[in-house]
């Protein structure tokens, strides 16, 4: 009788409310098609974070599936009104024709406990009621009998009332048994309310602690966040010292000892890093950030990152990326290297003499949205099953003897997996022992242009189809080689060495590609004979960082440079530089080194910092230059030498300062508008992005880390510069107004536009058919971002405009890009709907220019 209670008042709770289960989207005729909305859906959902919230909370799925002999796309399961109707209004955004059904609502209701309790006593009377008179019934019966003398209809009136005696007394049972089962149910529903009662509170109390667990780890985890900033400050000292006793004269015993403590003051950096970021994670400060960026940058920064390495432990490292890879994307570029960055250089630590593999290829796309799946391939150590189960736990690796003979803390795949789970994709893992491993995961992305089905295109027609000659020993390099080209629609054959193979001088070929490794007295000599019968280009394949400087390469005419992890864009850029200039005629060195700053000329520096071996490290690392460098050490002191009229072209501000610190004095530097044209960098050990934002919103332009980074410290301090060197091309500025006041365009001097492009009429045709598609939308692409406060990507985008419009000789458009660039410096205070839109105007007419040139100069 119990499960009855128990099923009847399910039951009716069940059928007393109204619940709604699903929302229809669309309906297609095949599964692909809707197997492709839903993809598009996905995408949607995943860019709209109120979905992302409700679907979180709520735990309900977006799915495709047959229904009947059509497929729809449908979201479900919903018990909750409100949550349905917040659902389906934002996908109505999107999804206007979407709609709900299986709306259920119920009649049957039980009756509250208060009634039951009434109805009691009635049916209690009711029942002594009708004992007394079945007792009097009885008592007639026999007088009834005694009367001989009754008629028979009387007999057969008294057997009538026989009869209805009895089912009297039947109804009396049944009355009795249904008051019995009425105190059963009161009693049952009394207890079972009581049970839930205590059900609920118990919950409500394990909430509350959940709660104030997530509160306590939350506040662990800002803990450890903060006192990994609070190492990363002492680091500055040991790594920038150490950088400048390597700088100097020293013996060679000790240089090795301050290369051994550089070495192991990087290490240290990558831990607290580590751990920095799975503090960032667990306390839920790190975001996933959807910018626009080109795939290629990504890949040659994270080869030019491992590639030293990778020549250390002889590995042999690919980038294969598919043809159908597009190199535009909108997505977190930031933490999508860092997640090639940490597998990649997994796969080349556990590798040793062999092979590793960075693979991309599109695995679907539809519309503005494109999955692609990166795979990360290693001939290394390789993992057994149990190793494999564990490999992305926290501060664990294979085994102790993993640990002691490569290093690491074991919390790069770890951070790996969350970062790839923030940006919804999932990492797997396959691995055999002693063979090798392969990690993949698949993210989605946006495109740049979803229409452009040519993703690299050379700017024209007749830099494609040419015959290429590859002299490599290197199976993957030329193989990859001749993919590449192959895109180009290039013919290419391919040689070990002149040694081991016989070319006849009279073959003709557009392109010699040599590996560094080939060249020998006789591969020179067969190249001058070559070169006597037939002109062609000469490009030397190299490793990243292995010398040019020696006799062979300086004996001979070369005209390009190519390093060995090269990727399609890399191969773009080659036969460009190839065929629309004379060509580099000597190799560009990687840059680390404060050469960078040869061009600032007579530069001041003003360093707000209150720790004086700091002091010593940034007057060490800019010796030698033209920089004038001028020590505070609070902002007090920085503003009253700003106001006692000292002129500075840089500002370096420590946050954390005595009197007042660095936000406070940005605060009030700004409030003068005379220091507006001066750049301020926050020069800090806090890399949160909380603190960065808060930088900028003080009004900051960016920061410098600590502990310093050398190459990034360079490079900030020379582009910071260059915005104060902005007069030095006023002259040009105003020779190109001279050429378009001559010129028969008003927005456009052709004449300059043609100089840059080597006078090649074809190209510069190309790359104004370019700039109209590339940048049609981009005052409302600049709008959009200055209106949800991007201000730093609409400066950068202002400052891409710039330097295109230069270089097609767009004066007007250039000018009013500058303007736009050194005012959204500013942020909010910026004024940008009046610099968009009179931006919006010279585009305009710009356009109207470039349609009447390519109409007149149609080639």
């Amino acid at each position: 009788m119990k499960y009855i209670l128990v099923l009847l008042l399910f039951t009716s709770s069940v059928l007393s409310s109204e619940y709604l289960r699903t929302i229809r989207i669309a309906t297609f005729n095949t599964e692909v098609e809707s197997q492709l909305a839903l993809d598009e859906l996905t995408t949607f959902v995943n860019e709209n974070e109120n979905l992302v919230r409700l679907q979180d909370e709520w735990d309900f799925e977006f799915k495709a599936r047959a229904s009947g002999k059509y497929y729809v796309t449908l979201v479900e399961p919903f018990t909750r009104r409100d949550v349905l109707q917040e659902t389906i209004n934002t996908l109505r955004l999107n999804y206007p024709d979407s709609y709900v059904t299986n709306l259920k609502k119920s009649v049957v209701q039980l009756p509250p406990v208060v009634e039951v309790k009434e109805v009691v006593p009635a049916v209690i009377a009711e029942v002594i009621e009708l004992s007394i008179n079945q007792d009097e019934l009885i008592e007639e019966i026999p007088r009834v009998e005694e009367k001989k003398e009754v008629v028979v209809e009387n007999v057969v009136e008294d057997n009538r009332t026989i009869e209805n005696t009895i089912f009297d007394y039947l109804w009396l049972v049944v009355s009795f048994f249904l008051f019995l089962t009425v105190i059963f149910l009161v009693q049952s529903l009394l207890k079972y309310r009581k049970e839930n009662e205590t059900y609920f509170n118990g919950k409500l109390i394990a909430d509350e602690k959940s709660k104030q667990l997530n509160l306590e780890i939350k506040d662990r985890e800002k803990y450890l966040s903060h006192a990994s900033h609070e190492l990363r400050a002492p680091m500055t000292a040991i790594m920038g010292l150490t950088h400048l006793v390597l700088d100097s004269k020293i013996g060679k015993q000790e240089k090795e000892y301050i290369k051994q403590i550089e070495s192991s003051a990087t290490n240290l950096l990558n831990i607290v890093n580590d751990i920095l970021d799975v503090s960032k994670i667990r306390a839920g400060e790190l975001r996933i950030e959807k910018a626009e960026f080109n795939i290629n940058d990504i890949l040659e920064y994270v080869s030019n990152i491992i590639s030293l390495q990778a020549k250390k432990n002889n590995v042999a490292c690919l980038i294969d990326v598919e043809k159908g890879v597009p190199s535009l994307l909108i997505g977190d570029s930031l933490r999508l290297g860092q997640v090639l960055i940490n597998l990649l250089g997994n796969a080349v630590k556990f590798t040793k003499n062999g092979d590793v593999t960075l693979s991309l290829k599109k695995v679907s796309s539809h519309g503005h949205s494109l999955k692609i799946e990166f795979s990360i391939t290693d001939t290394g150590i390789g993992m057994t099953k149990e190793q494999v189960a564990t490999v992305f736990h926290s501060f664990s690796q294979a085994n102790e003897s993993i640990s002691r003979k490569f290093g690491g803390t074991g919390l790069g795949l770890s951070i790996s997996q969350e970062l790839v789970k923030m940006m919804h994709g999932e990492i797997k893992v396959k691995s055999e022992l002693h063979k090798g491993t392969t990690f993949s995961f698949a993210l989605n992305f946006k495109l740049k242009d979803h229409l452009n089905k040519r993703h690299y295109r050379l700017p024209s027609a007749e830099y494609m189809n040419k015959r290429a000659l590859i002299i490599d020993s290197s199976e993957q390099n030329t193989l990859q080689l001749i993919r590449i080209l192959g895109y180009f629609k290039y013919k290419t054959h391919t040689i070990p060495s002149f040694e081991e193979a016989i070319i006849d001088d009279d073959l003709y070929f557009d392109i010699l590609i040599v590996n560094k490794d080939q060249l020998t007295v006789s591969t020179l000599e067969k190249l001058r004979k070559m070169r006597e019968k037939h002109d062609f280009k000469l490009v030397l394949l190299s490793e990243l960082f292995s010398s040019l400087n020696n006799d062979m390469v300086d004996s001979i005419e070369i005209d390009g440079y190519l390093k060995t992890q090269f990727n399609q864009q890399n191969i773009l850029n080659l036969i460009i530089s190839l065929y629309t200039s004379e060509g580099v005629k000597k190799a560009l060195p990687v840059n680390k080194s404060k050469n960078i700053l040869n061009d600032i000329k007579n530069a001041k520096i003003l360093v707000a910092e209150d720790n004086e071996v700091n002091h010593k490290v940034i007057k060490g690392l800019l010796r030698d230059t033209v920089i004038d460098i001028t020590f505070v050490v609070n902002g007090k002191e920085a503003l009253d030498t700003l106001l006692n009229g000292e002129k500075f072209d840089l500002i370096l501000m420590d946050l954390s300062m005595p009197v007042m610190n660095g936000y406070e004095a940005t605060k009030e530097i700004r409030n003068h508008s005379r220091f507006d044209t001066i750049p301020i960098l926050a020069f800090t050990a806090d890399v949160m992005e909380e603190t960065i934002k808060k930088t900028v919103s003080s009004g900051m332009q960016g920061h410098i880390s600590k502990p310093i980074i050398i190459d990034i410290f360079y490079n900030k301090i020379h582009d910071a510069l260059k915005i104060q060197t902005k007069n030095e091309n006023q002259s040009a500025l105003q020779n190109l107004e001279l050429e378009i006041q001559s010129s028969d365009y008003s927005e456009l001097a052709t004449s300059i536009g043609l100089k840059c492009h080597n006078n090649d009429k074809s190209f510069y045709n190309a790359t104004l058919k370019d700039f109209k598609i590339m940048y049609i939308n981009s005052a409302l692409d600049l709008e959009e971002l200055c209106r949800l406060g991007k201000f730093r990507e609409a400066r950068h985008k202002a400052m891409d405009i710039k330097d295109v419009s230069l270089s097609i000789g767009a004066y007007n458009l250039c000018e009013s890009a500058a303007m736009m660039e050194y005012s959204l410096e500013k942020g909010k205070r910026s004024g940008y709907k009046e610099l968009i839109a009179f931006y919006e105007l010279e585009l305009a007419k710009l356009f109207k220019d470039i349609d009447l040139y390519l109409k007149n100069n149609h080639i």
